[in-house]
């Protein structure tokens, strides 16, 4: 296995079962805007290996373990300095920044409704063609 600054020899990969019963429980599972694996804390121990991540289900842990690491939603937008939910001002892509929690999730809703209004008008007009 690769480790960053050259390959490392292991002879075995730890499972998160493996990691509960030897750090404890999980206190928090974090992962990415897209629900990619980033880390978890086991107990007071941190491991961010995706290795660890892999075949373990998080659907199953509790929400308040489930932790989403999106730097859209706590940092400015870095070249034109707009808060998430706020327009871009000045930047080449002009583009409404990701919102936090249930505004995110509305917009969401909106844009799959809007998918689908568009799907639906394209079959009609491919019937009107006909």
């Amino acid at each position: 296995m690769y480790g960053g600054s050259g390959p490392i020899a292991y002879t075995h990969l730890l499972t998160v079962e493996e990691a509960v019963e030897v750090y404890g429980p999980i206190s928090e599972w974090v992962v990415g805007p897209q629900g990619g694996f980033r880390r978890a804390c086991f107990g007071e121990t941190v491991f961010s290996s995706a290795e660890l991540g892999r075949g373990f289900d998080a659907r199953t842990l509790p929400e308040a373990i489930v932790t989403v690491e999106d730097p859209d939603l706590d940092w400015p937008y870095p070249q034109c300095g707009a808060e998430s939910g706020d327009r871009c001002s000045g930047a080449s892509k002009h583009r409404v920044r990701r919102a936090r929690g249930e505004e995110y999730q509305r917009l969401q809703n909106e844009m799959s409704q809007l998918r689908e209004t568009i799907a639906k008008l394209r079959k009609q007009n491919e019937l009107l063609d006909e």
